[in-house]
């Protein structure tokens, strides 16, 4: 299997030493960062839906109906999610700043490319969705230390599919 080391490094560049850094200063720094949290998972979990369906779209090779078939689940799981990230920021009382250009500006995930091979897709997708799963666990004591067990409970399954997502993907080069 040959691995393009390019699209590896990008994946696992580092990312932000805090999934919570604030993008605009209003409210208190608790609830700022909160609530940048929550906009980076969603702007991470555009881009990864993105990245997930190009994938879907351009895949060639061994492995093309498990792999085709495995995006669209995880494609069609991420739409909805992404909704209920947005109805969370809102439960805090904010509005969802929703474009392109912002998400491009928030998101680390790195752009598809749809020249690679499959396994090179399924280790670009097992790399970004480990990577969100960080960042994801970095956001839940903050939610915790405010009270919001809706929120925690909410990260914490969102935590448990990126990680059964990365294992999903990454079985597939077992194979």
């Amino acid at each position: 299997m040959k691995i393009d080391n390019n699209i590896v490094e990008k994946a696992e560049k580092e990312r932000t030493t805090q999934a919570t850094a604030p993008i605009e200063k209003r409210g208190s720094s608790d609830k700022t960062s909160s609530v940048n949290g929550l906009y980076k998972l969603l702007a991470d979990s555009y881009a990864l839906l993105i990245k997930t369906h190009n994938y879907h779209w351009n895949a060639t090779g061994p492995n093309f109906y498990s792999f085709h078939k495995l995006t669209e689940e995880k494609y069609t799981e991420l739409f909805t999610s992404i909704d209920d990230i947005a109805e969370k920021v809102r439960s805090l009382g904010e509005k969802v700043p929703a474009s392109m250009k912002h998400f491009n500006d928030l998101s680390d995930v790195v752009e598809p490319n749809f020249q690679l091979s499959i396994n090179d897709m399924i280790l670009d997708i097992v790399h970004t969705n480990k990577a969100i799963a960080r960042d994801v666990q970095k956001m839940i004591p903050n939610f915790e230390s405010s009270g919001r067990k809706d929120i925690v409970d909410f990260l914490t399954a969102r935590l448990s599919w990126h990680s059964k997502t990365e294992w999903l993907f990454k079985s597939m080069l077992m194979a």
